[in-house]
């Protein structure tokens, strides 16, 4: 069963019926769905489908969530899944980096979304780019989930990767290796 979230206010505001709201709503989630002709061509009119049927920012712009906005469980949400992430079973000075989620965490990131601005999409992609550069190096030197949005007296790593991912620069392990050769 899927459940297709409806904004009233929104879709009035934009003229769109119920029927025009729901096959939008399925489109941008990529799910399949029968437009008929008639709706198609309303759709059209309004600019919220491109002559080839796909969906123009106007569209888009409905179903993008402003995450500067999300309540608490919303938010909660979205930082469990970002979590998701970091890797199991790995402890950096004796914690878990998969740092619980309580009021602190939801704060920081309330902070960091007020202080940075960068959507959900870039947030997702520095956090896998952070994970990915840190399993590189055996996790060695990882912070916590929490401390990895912003910890007291330094920057934010993770806005450091958001910068790094918005600006397409991509990450190189530059740990550097101290052993014997031979």
């Amino acid at each position: 069963m899927t459940i297709v979230e409806v904004n009233i206010d929104k879709m009035n505001e934009v003229g769109l019926t119920p029927n025009g709201w729901v096959m939008l709503w399925y489109l941008y989630h990529n799910k399949p769905c029968r437009i008929g002709p008639s709706l198609s061509s309303i759709l059209k009119k309004q600019g919220f489908l491109s002559d080839d049927g796909t969906l123009t920012d106007k569209a888009e712009k409905l179903f993008k969530e402003d995450i500067k906005n999300l309540s608490d469980d919303k938010l909660k949400e979205f930082l469990v899944e970002l979590r998701e992430y970091f890797p199991k079973g790995i402890k950096t000075g004796g914690k878990p980096v998969r740092s619980a989620i309580g009021a602190i965490t939801i704060n920081k990131m309330k902070k960091f979304l007020k202080e940075y601005g960068y959507s959900k999409d870039i947030i997702i992609e520095a956090t896998k780019a952070y994970v990915a550069n840190r399993k590189t190096d055996n996790y060695r030197f990882m912070k916590t989930f929490t401390y990895f949005i912003n910890k007291q007296g330094e920057d934010s790593t993770l806005a450091a990767y958001c910068e790094m991912i918005e600006n397409g620069e991509q990450q190189e392990n530059t740990t550097p290796r101290i052993g014997r050769t031979l």
